[in-house]
C-alpha cells in the first residue's frame, strides 16, 4: 500500500494565497490613501500658491511703487498730460518690458515732466510700441490704457516700471497687472470689464504700427514736435531739444 507522505492543503485553506490576498489588499488601501492625500495636498497648494485670489494678494504685498505727485498737475487725460494747447508735443513711444524705457522713465521723464510739462510749455503722450517684446509688452499697455480710463495710466505706468522684471517672465502676468491695479485704487470692475475683453487691444497693435511707420525701431524713442530723439538720453539731451522746439515758436 503506497502512503501519502505530503497532505495538500484545499486552495481554498492556502495559506500563501491568504498572505498574497492580504498583502494586494493593504496596497490598494495604501494606493487610494496616497491617492486622497496627493489631492488634498494639490488643492493646498492650488489654494496657497496657484488661485487667482492668492497671486494677486502675494504680487500685492510684493509691490514696489514709487508715487509721483507732479502726475495730479496738470491732470491727465488718458495717457497724455498738461496742456493741450502747449507749444511743444511730445509723444513717447516706449515699452513697459524695455529695460531702457525704464532708465529713461528713471533718470530722465521726471524732470521734463516738471520742468516743462506742469508750467503748460509741453503737452506729452506716452504710445506703447505693441507687442515689441513680446506678449507682456502687449499686454502691459492694454491695462495701462484700461487705467487711463479712469484718469490713472501714468500712475499704473508708474506701477509697471517700478515692478519690471526679465523679459516675459512673468513679472507683468495678468495675476500682476490686476494686482497694479488694485494698488493705484482703481475701480476694479470698470478695470477688469476694459482689460478682460480687451478694449484697447487694436490700439496697442496701431501703436506699433504707427511707430514703424515713422521710422521707430527702438525703444524708447521721443518725438518732440517731430524731431526723433533716440534711446535713454540723459536730461540735458532733451532739455536742448525741447528749449530748441520752444525758441521756434
Amino acid at each position: 500500500m503506497n502512503i501519502e507522505t505530503t497532505h495538500e492543503q484545499p486552495p481554498s485553506k492556502n495559506p500563501n494565497r491568504r498572505v498574497w490576498w492580504i498583502v494586494g489588499a493593504g496596497c490598494a488601501l495604501a494606493l487610494c490613501f496616497g491617492l486622497i492625500l496627493g489631492g488634498v495636498g494639490l488643492y493646498v497648494a492650488y489654494k496657497t500658491f496657484l488661485s487667482p485670489a492668492t497671486a494677486t494678494a502675494q504680487v500685492k504685498s510684493n509691490l514696489r511703487l514709487t508715487p509721483v505727485t507732479y502726475h495730479l498737475h496738470p491732470r491727465p487725460s488718458g495717457a497724455s498730460l498738461g496742456n493741450p494747447n502747449a507749444q511743444v508735443k511730445m509723444i513717447i513711444y516706449s515699452d513697459f518690458q524695455c529695460p531702457y524705457c525704464m532708465i529713461f522713465w528713471r533718470d530722465t521723464e521726471e524732470q521734463i515732466f516738471r520742468n516743462y510739462v506742469s508750467d503748460g510749455k509741453v503737452y506729452v503722450t506716452y504710445r506703447s510700441m505693441g507687442e515689441f517684446l513680446g506678449t507682456e509688452s502687449q499686454k502691459s499697455a492694454e491695462a495701462a490704457y484700461c487705467a487711463g480710463d479712469q484718469e490713472k495710466f501714468w500712475e499704473y505706468h508708474d506701477a509697471l516700471f517700478s515692478n519690471q522684471g526679465a523679459e516675459n517672465s512673468d513679472a507683468f502676468s495678468d495675476a500682476h497687472l490686476e494686482a497694479f491695479a488694485q494698488s493705484i485704487n482703481l475701480d476694479m470692475t470698470v478695470f477688469d470689464a476694459c482689460f478682460s475683453r480687451g478694449k484697447y487691444t487694436e490700439r496697442v497693435k496701431k501703436d506699433k504700427v504707427d511707430a514703424f511707420a515713422a521710422g521707430i525701431k527702438s525703444s524708447p524713442t521721443v518725438l518732440i514736435n517731430g524731431q526723433m530723439v533716440q534711446g535713454a538720453q540723459p536730461y540735458e539731451v532733451f532739455k536742448q531739444a525741447i528749449d530748441a522746439a520752444l525758441a521756434k515758436q
